[in-house]
């Protein structure tokens, strides 16, 4: 066999003209010109190998640079995109009518708004100033203590903040995850200053009726009395159902009124330590005739020994038990041959829990949120009992917050509402 050419240079190269011709020199030279042959189609492999390798990668990063071209200009488009968008975010928050004032992560102004500086009574936005302007503008309140507490992690609102004639309301909120925190700074002048025009319209409007709805009482109690002589039964109807609109004609002039002096805090309490169950037990005993005139079963688990004392006003705490009781009745089903208020009183740490509950219409659940809203009444209510003013609630909540106390309650449509009191034992 042929003997590969690299082989016999080399042994050519080695031998010369002495190389030798035997069989077995020969079989030798076969052997390892076979190894020649073999190692020639590995290089021709491998050079193939790094052909293909090297198309593959030429196109690889062909590829790449046009998918990075492509990657940079979405990116670009995006970025230009977020830019606009960012603008327009500034543009409407510069011009919103609240004031707002974001705290980075260190609670350092990172952005306030116009509005923001021009309720402070800033010219020139600078970060640096705009919360000792703030403080200072407003340092009757505890800002700075509001601000602490909303970098602490405690949202919070102060409302009715009154400066310079203008009144603000101001929302302390933390952005998610502790990202910031962001100051709303609210001008609720005008609506406060048509508040206190309808307030002092209604005290007007109630002062003026109480003067001749107090001349027809005195005037229906005369004639009840048969003072200008005796009346016939057809007569006595008619002065009795007169004499019962204007009493309620004067309620309802009561309660407008009870609200006026409420936005005025001129309620005129007198602020005692008084027996608070001993007084509900009062308020029991003369409602048990009012109960039983509306076939209702009044019973109570009142301990008015307990000598258990609270801060509150002896009259106003009288007329809290009383609209609560009172309507606990009137809701009540007169269908029902075991229609039940009951009232219980409980400790609990040092409070005194009182429940008054009642088995009647119920409130529908839609609707419960605003039950404690002015005028509001609950559709049911309405068709259950037309007349009333849906202030007594309001005036109820309004009293027991001013003797540090809290109200609430649950209720299910048809079944019945229970409301629970809570005051802080003194």
């Amino acid at each position: 066999m042929p003997i590969h050419k690299n082989l016999q240079r080399q042994v050519e190269k080695i031998y010369g003209e002495n190389t030798p011709h035997t069989n077995e020199f020969h079989n030798l030279l076969a052997r390892i010109s076979e190894t020649y042959e073999g190692r020639d189609s590995e290089y021709q492999l491998l050079e193939r190998s790094l052909e293909i390798s090297s198309k593959e990668l030429t196109e690889l990063n062909e590829a790449l640079r046009n998918e990075k071209a492509v990657i940079e200009q979405i990116v670009e488009e995006r970025t230009q995109e977020l830019s606009q968008e960012r603008s327009k975010l500034e543009k409407i928050a510069q011009n919103m009518e609240t004031g707002a004032i974001l705290l980075d992560r260190d609670k350092n102004v990172a952005f306030v708004n116009i509005t923001a500086t021009t309720f402070i009574g800033l010219t020139e936005p600078l970060f640096a100033n705009i919360l000792p302007a703030l403080y200072e503008k407003f340092a009757p309140y505890p800002l700075e203590e509001y601000v602490r507490c909303c970098v602490a992690g405690v949202e919070d609102e102060l409302k009715d903040v009154e400066v310079e004639k203008s009144w603000y309301e101001f929302k302390f909120q933390v952005l998610a995850n502790e990202n910031g925190y962001l100051i709303w700074i609210k001008d609720v002048t005008s609506g406060e200053l048509l508040e206190r025009s309808k307030n002092e319209l209604l005290a007007i409007a109630s002062h003026q009726l109480r003067s001749p709805l107090t001349v027809v009482k005195g005037n229906t109690e005369m004639l009840l009395d048969e003072t200008f002589g005796p009346l016939t039964d057809e007569q006595n109807k008619i002065v009795k159902q007169s004499a019962q609109s204007n009493e309620n004609m004067i309620a309802l002039i009561n309660q407008m009124l009870d609200i006026t002096k409420i936005s005025q805090q001129g309620l005129g309490i007198k602020i005692e330590l008084l027996p608070v169950e001993e007084i509900l037990e009062q308020v029991i005993a003369d409602l048990q005739p009012y109960a039983e005139n509306h076939a209702v079963s009044l019973q109570s688990s009142v301990h008015e020994e307990s000598g258990i004392c609270i801060h509150a006003d002896r009259p106003r705490l009288y007329q809290v038990f009383q609209n609560l009781i009172e309507n606990a009745v009137n809701y009540s089903n007169p269908e029902s041959s075991d229609a039940v208020v009951t009232v219980v009183t409980r400790t609990q740490d040092d409070n005194i829990i009182i429940e008054i509950a009642d088995s009647g219409i119920g409130i529908p659940e839609s609707e419960q949120s605003k039950l404690f809203a002015r005028f509001y009444r609950a559709s049911n209510a309405i068709k259950f009992a037309p007349n009333g003013s849906g202030l007594g609630l309001y005036i109820v909540k309004s009293i027991i917050q001013i003797f540090d106390g809290t109200i609430n309650f649950s209720s299910v449509q048809n079944k019945g509402t229970t409301f629970t009191i809570t005051f802080p034992i003194k």
